[in-house]
């Protein structure tokens, strides 16, 4: 899979940023569909709601753990909510 960079519009001019769009993407996918919302995974993983948008616009790369944590607060989350037996 190829790095895509970008040019981050809230990263004052420090310049470009490698990204994984398709993860991103996956994991937004993933927490809509079971009704979860951004505030709700920002407290899960005690990060910012910002900085979980930008995992899941590609803005921020996104590790393996990472990835598995995101997806576990989204089943935890989704679970509360009744979304998933």
């Amino acid at each position: 899979m190829a790095v895509v960079t970008k040019t981050c519009p809230t990263c004052f001019g420090v310049g470009r940023i490698p990204t994984d769009k398709t993860l991103g993407e996956r994991l937004r996918v993933a927490r809509q569909q079971a009704g979860v919302t951004l505030d709700s995974i920002a407290v899960a993983l005690g990060i910012s709601k910002s900085y979980c948008s930008q995992l899941e616009n590609g803005w921020r790369s996104l590790s393996d753990g990472m990835f598995d944590t995101y997806l576990s607060a989204i089943e935890q989350n989704s679970m509360k909510k009744g979304k998933i037996k």
